[in-house]
C-alpha cells in the first residue's frame, strides 16, 4: 500500500498535522500526512527545520509550517491548577515523587529561606571550611 492510500485509508490527510515527539525524520511524514493548504505545527526540540521546508518543496507541498515554543503567558499557575483541580492528574505525580528516593537527590531542604546543593564535602554550596 502506498502512503498516499494508507493515510486517506485511516481517514487522513489531516487538516492540522502536530509533531511533538523528540525524534528526528518526522518531518517528512508530517508533511505528507497534511492536507494541501493544512497547517503542520513542529512542537519539537528534533525538528530539523532545514529538512522540514526543504522536505515541503521537494513535495511539493502546500502547507504552513509553524514553531511551537513552548512559552504561554500564564502557563506555570495553569500547570500548578491542573495538578490540583485533577484528581487523576495529582495521583500521576504524587505516584513519580513517591517513587523518587531522598537519598537519590542532592537538593537540601530549604532552611532559612535559601536552598542549598549538596557539594559532596558535608558544606552546602557557597559555604567555606
Amino acid at each position: 500500500m502506498l502512503l498516499a492510500e494508507a493515510i486517506t485509508a485511516r481517514g487522513g490527510p489531516a487538516d492540522v498535522t502536530v509533531v511533538c515527539v523528540d525524534v528526528p525524520g518526522c518531518e517528512g511524514g508530517a508533511i505528507l500526512s497534511t492536507a494541501q493548504g493544512g497547517t503542520v505545527i513542529f512542537f519539537s526540540m528534533a525538528t530539523s527545520f532545514s529538512a522540514a521546508a526543504l522536505g515541503a518543496e521537494g513535495a511539493a507541498a502546500d502547507v504552513t509550517m509553524l514553531i511551537g515554543n513552548g512559552y504561554v503567558p500564564g502557563h506555570a499557575a495553569y500547570a500548578l491548577d491542573l495538578i490540583r483541580g485533577n484528581p487523576a492528574v495529582r495521583a500521576l505525580f504524587d505516584h513519580r515523587i513517591a517513587a523518587v528516593r531522598p537519598d537519590e537527590c542532592d537538593i537540601q531542604p530549604v532552611v532559612g529561606g535559601s536552598m542549598s546543593h549538596s557539594s559532596g564535602n558535608g558544606r552546602g554550596a557557597g559555604e567555606r571550611a
